[in-house]
């Protein structure tokens, strides 16, 4: 052990070896208490998971209505219009969209961890507290076995068992760190194949490796090999047996075994899984969310199910243990903060409110000289119908100023700055006699 993740990778090791010891060393159902104590772990950030996204179900109302203003726009300017008031929504109410995605990173390098651990079941969960083993050695003692299982077969045969499994040895070694050249001739020991399977592998050297290939050898009458692993060192290894001797460090295949059910529960466990999370979630089953698609309703649950016929049963197993438990999570943040339900009508309510703030008021800019101060207390109100006889209302606007010589209010060429035409002054607030009636006095 002597890489730099090995930092994060040992605490989880000593949680793996706790398991089996919890389990009685049954390697499967150790998994199942790994899965629910890394999620005991991880509750803490799912609280806070939780309550973000209870915070953005609260703005939801408000978030589609702002959207439905601008449905059907899908121009460059009014999506980004758009997306400035919904992210105004979010500031003004105290909401982060980012603070939801903090615990999935959190847990991304908890994941890593998991998965190197679960592969390497000598390094990180045998190899610690005591009972230390040099795993070199044993590494060095099962490509011996394998190499004095190659002496026993025959060089020239036609049978298509002994062939295929001379084929089996020469790449078990292979995996093992052994170097070969090209006529598959042992040359020395080199490292072990990084690939996550080399010690699940030498785990079932150690186990029943001896006893499966001398069973082979017997039934050939080609003699037998000897066990290089004692009664003492077989014990330490946690059991994998799954169901009928069925290890849980052999690869699924297809065809009728029990390895298959792995994969076919691990589909039909996240497909489940995501059925829960949306129904659970605080987003509108209808709404056009990520999560609603095909793809992640029933792409995503393919995928695990394939991954899971690259690697040993045993990370499957995990993973349909880690998916039962998060639902088992969701679950019961859900009765601990149910998500707020909202009815049509106030959705309604909420673009009502919308339409109303959104009303824009007409501002008039007047020009006048730096110095003037008449118009500082002005008065703007509808008044009668233009001379066009239009029935538009129009706007007055008076002054304190004495009347002009033509008995008509001084500075009524006031222009507004919007359309620089002028505009009639309205009375004061303190005058409220009509411009007509003043001039017939």
């Amino acid at each position: 052990m002597n890489s730099i993740m090995d930092i994060l990778y040992i605490p989880f090791g000593y949680i793996m070896k706790l398991c089996c010891l919890i389990s009685g060393n049954n390697y499967v159902i150790a998994l199942f208490f790994f899965a629910l104590l890394l999620q005991i772990v991880l509750f803490p950030l799912g609280i806070k998971q939780q309550k973000s996204q209870i915070t953005m179900a609260k703005l939801r109302p408000k978030e589609m209505a702002i959207r439905k203003k601008y449905a059907g726009r899908t121009d460059r300017p009014t999506q980004q219009k758009m997306n400035m008031e919904i992210q105004q929504l979010y500031a003004d109410n105290g909401y982060n969209p980012l603070s939801g995605c903090l615990p999935l990173l959190i847990q991304l390098p908890i994941i890593v961890a998991l998965f190197a651990v679960v592969r390497n079941p000598i390094t990180y969960t045998v190899n610690l507290g005591g009972n230390e083993l040099d795993t070199h050695n044993l590494y060095v003692d099962a490509v011996n076995m394998l190499e004095e299982a190659r002496t026993y077969m025959p060089a020239e045969t036609d049978d298509a068992e002994i062939k295929a499994f001379s084929e089996n040895l020469i790449s078990w070694e292979l995996t093992l760190g052994a170097d070969l050249d090209d006529q598959n001739v042992f040359q020395g020991m080199g490292e072990p194949v990084n690939n996550g399977t080399s010690e699940y592998l030498l785990v079932q050297m150690i186990t029943f490796g001896s006893d499966e290939i001398n069973a082979f050898m017997q039934e050939k009458n080609l003699g037998q090999v000897t066990d290089p692993f004692g009664t003492e060192i077989k014990e330490l290894m946690p059991n994998f047996n799954i169901i009928g001797g069925v290890s849980a460090l052999q690869q699924p295949t297809f065809g009728l075994n029990w390895l298959l059910l792995v994969p076919i529960l691990v589909f039909l466990s996240s497909y489940l899984s995501g059925i829960v999370m949306r129904k659970l979630s605080t987003m509108p089953e209808n709404a056009n969310g990520p999560g609603n698609g095909m793809f992640m309703k029933v792409g995503m649950p393919l995928i695990s199910a394939i991954f899971a016929f690259s690697f040993p049963a045993a990370i499957g197993i995990y993973w349909i243990f880690r998916t039962v438990v998060g639902m088992g999570q969701q679950y019961l943040l859900y009765r601990m903060y149910p998500a707020p339900k909202f009815t049509p009508e106030e959705y309604a309510a909420a673009e009502k409110e919308l339409r109303k703030s959104a009303k824009k008021k007409k501002v008039i800019m007047i020009e006048v000289d730096e110095d003037d101060d008449s118009y500082s207390d002005i008065e703007v109100k509808n008044g009668n119908s233009g001379a066009s006889g239009s029935g538009k209302p129009r706007i007055e606007m008076l002054t304190p100023d004495d009347d002009g010589d033509d008995g008509t209010k001084a500075d009524e060429g006031k222009k507004a700055s919007s359309d620089a035409k002028a505009l009639p002054k309205a009375p004061l607030k303190e005058e409220n006699t009509p411009p007509d009636k003043e001039h017939k006095e």
